[in-house]
């Protein structure tokens, strides 16, 4: 997603292992500027592959859901929210969804 200083912001993902052995996935969370590239040192969610949106009216990305390896395990869906504002030093868990809902 692109945040409102025009920077781009990418969390976690799935990275194929050097060598053919299997897929990881990664919490890193990283922002470009345009030129260079820049991780961020926050802790938040777990490693996992989600969706990631820019909430204009907020100033947030949100992340919801995902597949990955939540809590040391393999291949486990997440229903949780996480919300991030550029300049805070940590993601914020806001919501435990539960499926089937709405």
């Amino acid at each position: 997603v692109t945040d409102d200083d025009e920077k781009l912001l990418m969390f976690g993902g799935n990275v194929s292992a050097v060598g053919g052995l299997g897929n990881f996935y990664n919490s890193e969370t990283w922002e470009f500027d345009g030129s260079d590239w820049n991780q961020l040192l926050v802790t938040g969610p777990d490693s996992r592959q989600a969706p990631l949106i820019w909430d204009d009216a907020n100033g947030r990305a949100l992340l919801f859901g995902g597949i990955g390896d939540i809590g040391g395990s393999d291949e486990v869906i997440t229903d949780e929210t996480w919300e991030f504002a550029t300049g805070d030093s940590e993601p914020v868990k806001s919501i435990n969804n539960t499926f089937g809902l709405g």
